[in-house]
């Protein structure tokens, strides 16, 4: 080696596959899709300017750190979206969103895909805390996370409009010390399998 010369070490890959599901750049028929979803209120989203291809695109990349589509490994299906946006890198936190298509909603398969971002975002950037906002109804889908998987951290009463109807909007918390508790053990088994040669 000569002096001068610059050599680059590999980094360790940060997973984005599990047994079911991977992370893949968002596709522009996914984008597509995800726009006719929220047009038709099948998935929320916040309109902050006319429901058009146009206004949905800006609003989809306003603020956003990293997001991924979340794939069916065994169909190559787009399922569900992952987000992470308003990060502040130097005090360490990031929210993140994720939207399932409706048609897998109520499944748990689909929520690998959530562990592995949460992977992502804690490895790649270091990060301290994650939040994640919804309303009163969707906390009813995954309540039986609280106090095991992630803390209600606060909770605005009639913020937000679902509907027609006031509902209570609700700010979660995923700590560092709970992902290296059991986050990380948890992406250890999810991406076990993918790890371990085949028997013949």
């Amino acid at each position: 080696m000569e002096p001068g010369d610059v050599t680059f070490t590999e980094q360790p890959s940060i997973p984005m596959q599990g047994r079911y599901t991977r992370l893949v750049p968002l596709s522009r028929e996914f984008t597509e899709e995800l726009f006719q979803l929220a047009a038709a209120n099948r998935i929320p989203w916040q309109w902050h300017a006319p429901e058009t291809p146009e206004a949905f695109q800006e609003s989809l990349w306003r603020g956003v750190l990293v997001q991924y589509a979340v794939q069916d490994v065994r169909t190559g299906r787009s399922v569900a979206f992952v987000r992470a946006d308003n990060a502040n890198l130097f005090f360490g936190f990031a929210y993140i969103t994720m939207m399932i298509h409706p048609d897998c909603r109520m499944k748990a398969w689909p929520l690998e895909g959530a562990l592995l971002f949460g992977n992502y975002l804690f490895t790649k950037f270091n990060l301290e805390h994650l939040y994640a906002e919804t309303t009163e109804s969707y906390l009813q889908q995954f309540a039986s996370g609280i106090g095991t998987q992630f803390e209600v951290e606060g909770r605005l009463r009639n913020r937000v409009v679902v509907n027609g109807r006031r509902e209570d909007l609700y700010i979660l918390t995923f700590t560092r010390e709970r992902w290296l508790a059991e986050g990380v053990p948890a992406v250890e088994r999810a991406t076990r399998r993918l790890r371990e040669p085949e028997l013949v």
